[in-house]
């Protein structure tokens, strides 16, 4: 998706600065028009937001007509529109893809087989998401009830192999002639009798054939895999600042590459939440940055960004590997992203 540097799709003239050529070929005008890319796009990548970026990628990858078309999480930061747009154009491509991703419309619009990683298991369903994520519901609830079943006979035949290891071990007390009266003829003739006739040797046998199945009853259970689930909400301690007021600025105008955004005057109190809604490219982590940018440095702000650089993965790591075993285990199990800019 990131090597879309060979590709170019503008139309408005034919040599770019660095005097590369433009495409201007049906496709490429076609996909510049549903995908809404502009001229100069891939000459000032670098200045584009996340959602206007996608759309470029997108394009640069369908104007190759690949045979294989490996996307990975492609509407990632998009807007509705870009979203909707991103799945028009997708859904005509002929060759084989692959698309992974968290957004359920889009597979369900464009996938005809889905794989379900678990557990070190790769499971393949036809269909898009939401039917091959029915087909694995119903598959978990058999294989629950066949747990449970199994839980249950293996406790049963627990009961009974114990039962039959009792009556063995009485059977085979019986068979000693030491606690019995020297003088009694009858009682030695009786064991002698059963030892003869096998009759002493049934209760051992029948509990051999119970342990047979005990232990086929615990390959059973054993064998049935239900995946795990950790389900749950996720809780952090927060309150608000004892400052009232954690921000205020003036009317402010900021640059989007040759356009401008103007800010109104903005105040933000201790216990605002703000919404900041637009297309993709309208400015809004561009205002974002600059309002973390202009707080107070004894305001403590936590900002993630959509696309983590290098530098700042590598310092979440960094940090990370700081912390005592402890506080790294509960850094973990939330995940460390906040660590970012802690």
């Amino acid at each position: 998706m990131s090597e879309w540097g060979n590709c170019r799709l503008g139309v408005g003239s034919d040599l770019s600065e660095d005097g590369k050529c433009a495409a201007y070929d049906r496709d490429a005008v076609a996909l510049r028009r549903d995908l809404d890319v502009e001229d100069d796009w891939p000459w000032r990548y670098d200045t584009l937001s996340c959602g206007q970026q996608k759309r470029l990628q997108v394009a640069c990858a369908l104007w190759q007509r690949p045979d294989l078309l490996a996307m990975d999480e492609p509407t990632n930061h998009v807007d509705t529109p870009t979203r909707e747009a991103i799945t028009a154009a997708l859904a005509p491509f002929k060759g084989v893809g692959l698309l992974i991703s968290h957004d359920r419309a889009l597979l369900d619009a464009l996938c005809v087989q889905c794989l379900f990683m678990a557990e070190g298991r790769l499971t393949a369903r036809p269909g898009g998401y939401s039917r091959g994520r029915g087909q694995e519901e119903l598959e978990r609830g058999t294989a629950l009830r066949q747990r449970e079943r199994a839980r249950r006979e293996k406790k049963r035949l627990a009961g009974e192999a114990q039962r039959r290891r009792e009556e063995a071990s009485r059977a085979a007390g019986m068979r000693s002639c030491r606690n019995l009266d020297p003088k009694d003829h009858g009682g030695k003739a009786r064991v002698k009798l059963a030892v003869y006739t096998g009759k002493d040797g049934v209760a051992g046998k029948l509990s051999s054939r119970m342990e047979g199945r005990l232990s086929r009853a615990e390959e059973t259970l054993a064998s049935v895999k239900v995946e795990k689930r950790y389900d749950g909400d996720l809780w952090m301690r927060a309150e608000p600042s004892a400052r009232k007021v954690l921000h205020r600025q003036p009317e402010l105008a900021l640059a989007l590459g040759e356009r401008r955004l103007l800010v109104p005057p903005l105040s933000i109190g201790n216990t605002d939440h703000i919404a900041l809604t637009g297309p993709n490219g309208a400015g809004k982590s561009t205002l974002v940055g600059e309002v973390v940018r202009r707080l107070d440095p004894s305001v403590r702000a936590l900002a993630i960004p959509q696309e983590p650089t290098a530098e700042q993965c590598r310092g979440a790591l960094s940090r990370l590997a700081t912390l005592d075993s402890r506080s790294r285990g509960r850094v973990l199990a939330v995940g460390f992203l906040p660590l970012l800019f802690r």
